[in-house]
């Protein structure tokens, strides 16, 4: 099986670590469009905790008039 850190296809991938040198194996991998800013909630407690994660952030590109490419973000 594969690990999902080693599907994962980003745009952008931040590593967050502390200390202990887990920054490659982290505890959480955090997944979200790199708009809005809504999951900056999630990654401050996170970086508040001392918590080893990744944040991943995928680009939509528009696709047409009324469409979004979501291919960066579906796995297979």
């Amino acid at each position: 099986m594969v690990a999902i850190k080693d599907r994962l296809k980003p745009d952008t991938t931040v590593k967050i670590g502390y200390g202990d040198g887990g920054i490659e194996n982290p505890r959480f991998i955090i997944g979200y469009w790199s708009i809005r800013g809504l999951a900056a909630p999630l990654r401050m407690m996170l970086s508040a905790a001392t918590v080893n994660h990744w944040v991943v952030m995928y680009d939509l590109k528009e696709e047409g008039d009324s469409s979004w490419s979501k291919e960066a973000y579906l796995v297979n």
